[in-house]
């Protein structure tokens, strides 16, 4: 029975036909699998591009921002600011009046006149608290009242300074040669008040003697030379 099917021509020829399919349905398998591959590949391709092109598109407004102007290429409202005039009496800083001559009155308000009496070097006396005696001027300072209304002199001032860097003077308050202004002055009158202050013999070439009449007018200044002796 085995010799017959060994010499049974049929039998070699069914092999063959068996194998086929398997081998065609073989590469079927291979085809398709190597064309989900290709498939897998594009899409991951795909996706991957697209990251890409919105990763530039984002990044693109932050190149925009650096290639605009820097602030220092306009003004700045600081340097706009320090440029500004100068402080002024019309901002609220008192004026003062150009200097005046010893021997010259000047004019304070229309109608009301002061003026520099004698000057006279001394040696002032200290009387109140921290005051310091020593070389000094003694001088005087008339108002006049020309106008047809009596002035308020109560709140009326005297300062001193001098030399280059208009170093002030110390006024002393006590002794007989010092007058202080009445409290008011009637129409057509004048009244005369005396000054002691502290002036180095140095510094007496150029004296300043500053007369604060009233807060709403301006200074006025008297300067020269006062006595060395």
């Amino acid at each position: 029975m085995s010799a017959s099917n060994v010499g049974d021509p049929g039998s070699t020829q069914r092999a063959p036909m068996n194998t086929r399919p398997r081998r065609f349905r073989t590469g079927m398998l291979v085809l398709g699998a190597l064309l989900l591959v290709v498939v897998v590949g594009a899409i991951i391709w795909a996706a991957v591009a697209s990251a890409d092109s919105t990763a530039t598109t984002a990044v693109t407004p932050t190149g925009t921002a650096t290639s605009a102007p820097t602030p220092s290429s306009s003004p700045s409202p600081d340097a706009t600011a320090t440029s500004a005039p100068a402080t002024n009496a019309g901002d609220g800083v008192r004026a003062t009046s150009e200097p005046n001559p010893f021997d010259s009155p000047a004019e304070i308000v229309p109608g009301v006149s002061a003026s520099i009496g004698a000057i006279t070097s001394v040696t002032g006396v200290a009387a109140g608290v921290g005051e310091s005696g020593g070389p000094a001027i003694r001088f005087e300072v008339t108002i006049a009242n020309a106008g047809e209304q009596a002035i308020d002199l109560q709140n009326t001032r005297v300062t001193v300074d001098s030399g280059a860097n208009s170093d002030p003077a110390s006024e002393l308050s006590g002794g007989p040669d010092i007058v202080a202004f009445p409290a008011s002055l009637e129409p057509g009158a004048s009244a005369t008040a005396a000054y002691v202050f502290t002036v180095p013999v140095e510094g007496r070439s150029d004296v300043r003697i500053t007369l604060d009449y009233l807060a709403a007018v301006p200074f006025v200044v008297f300067a020269g030379a006062a006595p060395t002796s």
